[in-house]
């Protein structure tokens, strides 16, 4: 009997991921980005102090000495063959700053003030110029780079300003880029890896191949019927190519050794999509009562219809339920309050993700206490970027790490407030150094100007 192969296992992966080059200028810059400055002597293109959007720093961009004329340009150069869209968003401030236009697309070094993208680093797209404004801090984007230019390789962005005066008679300053990348990690493949057998290398040193058999059934049969391929002994892994979990069928494996005789394993080593990589979500509503309103949201990246997601019937005990939910859009500011309520015609809160906190009205809450997601998925790979905008948002906090509020929050972030239940509106504002983010909860967060979050999973 040849020897058996062992601790099979199996991972799927097609998922999407918000990462960020993220540049508050706090400290010096990364190799990523380089400077340039026409007057080398007299251009003022630097980490300055002055003012500053968020934290003490900022790039300004003016002369030392007024009197000479002077580009300055500042640079960030990455590979963006991995990524599906870019796009951008920044800070800035303009001090009495004479506008000079920029054109859609120049080469080189131009005379001009604005931001612009390339693919070398010479040939540049104009993605933004000011017209009016900039006496304050004002925040641009997000704006799309992918819309502009290839991102099959590298790309540019360059920052520039063209004067002849220092602040406050010209100059800009720039603060809190960012640059949002989105990629598809992974193809929504299956990939089975295991331990080769006792018999492959050592012991009778005869496997020749390892059968690979797949079915959407639990219980079989492993026969001919669900063979799918044979790879060569010695060989411990095996992709089966989309067919990941995004296909919407939950594939058990087996893989089994044959010798030269043909002899096959009898191994019944199972493994299979749902039981290893998705998990529904668990909302602890242990602190609310029948007919509270509970103040919640789930870390798992999952997005859709608000009834259906927040059904506890479906993979839940069927213990907790709801009969309508509220959460507040900042840029609708005619109607911010979006509701939900069974049964309703007039419905304007349908879609929930999890960069959003929401008011859930409790009709009962028995059994287990928690509302149980009916969609099973697993923290975001990478960072959850959410918006924040001027005044105060509604949101979650998609992260199984508890922070404080302060160390995970932007620094346009001047109050948050967090539920509870003997407040007149059921929540109590705070400083951000007071509270601490936890899974499962929604919060209120105020912030000076609009912002990124970027929440670490």
């Amino acid at each position: 009997i040849v020897g058996q192969t062992s601790n099979l296992a199996l991972n799927w992966y097609s998922e999407t991921a918000n990462t960020a080059i993220y540049e508050d200028f706090e400290n010096a810059l990364t190799a990523e980005w380089s400077t340039y400055s026409s007057n080398a002597t007299n251009g003022r293109n630097m980490r300055d102090t002055y003012a500053a959007a968020a934290g003490t720093y900022s790039w300004r961009m003016d002369v030392i000495t007024s009197g000479t004329l002077n580009l300055n340009e500042l640079v960030v150069q990455f590979d963006a063959s991995v990524y599906s869209n870019l796009n951008l968003s920044f800070n800035w401030r303009q001090y009495n700053d004479e506008k000079h236009t920029m054109p859609v697309n120049f080469t080189g070094h131009g005379n001009y003030d604005g931001v612009a993208v390339s693919t070398d680093g010479n040939n540049w797209t104009r993605i933004w110029e000011y017209s009016t404004g900039g006496a304050n801090w004002e925040t641009v984007g997000p704006t799309s780079i992918d819309s502009l230019i290839s991102i099959a390789g590298d790309v540019y962005v360059k920052f520039q300003q063209y004067d002849n005066y220092a602040i406050t008679s010209d100059g800009i300053l720039w603060d809190e880029i960012y640059i949002i990348k989105e990629t598809i990690i992974g193809t929504g493949d299956n990939v089975l890896n295991w331990t080769l057998s006792p018999d492959d290398g050592a012991g009778d040193d005869d496997v020749v191949k390892y059968n690979i058999y797949r079915l959407a059934s639990p219980s079989g049969p492993w026969d001919a019927s669900a063979y799918i391929d044979s790879v060569p002994a010695g060989t411990d892994s095996y992709t089966d190519p989309g067919m990941g979990e995004p296909d919407g069928i939950n594939w058990r494996y087996l893989v089994r050794a044959v010798d030269l005789e043909g002899n096959e394993d009898p191994n019944t080593n199972v493994v299979d999509e749902l039981g290893i990589v998705l998990l529904s979500y668990d909302i602890d509503m242990t602190s609310y009562s029948t007919g509270d309103w509970s103040f919640i949201s789930f870390p798992y990246a999952i997005s859709g219809n608000i009834e259906t997601i927040l059904d506890d019937s479906v993979l839940g005990d069927s213990g907790t339920t709801w009969d309508a939910a509220k959460w507040y859009d900042p840029q609708d500011v005619a109607d911010p309050w979006k509701t939900y309520r069974a049964g309703a015609l007039t419905n304007d809160l349908t879609t929930i993700d999890n960069t959003m906190g929401v008011w859930v009205h409790l009709t009962t809450n028995g059994g287990d206490q928690e509302l149980t997601t009916s969609v099973a998925s697993d923290y975001s790979g990478s960072n959850v970027a959410i918006s924040l905008y001027t005044g105060w948002n509604l949101v979650s906090y998609p992260s199984a790490t508890a922070r404080l509020a302060s160390t995970t929050l932007p620094g346009q972030a001047d109050m948050v407030a967090y539920y509870n239940s003997g407040a007149t509106y059921l929540v109590t504002e705070a400083l951000p150094t007071a509270v601490t983010f936890s899974e499962g909860n929604a919060y209120w967060v105020h912030v000076t100007s609009d912002a990124f979050w970027f929440v670490t999973s």
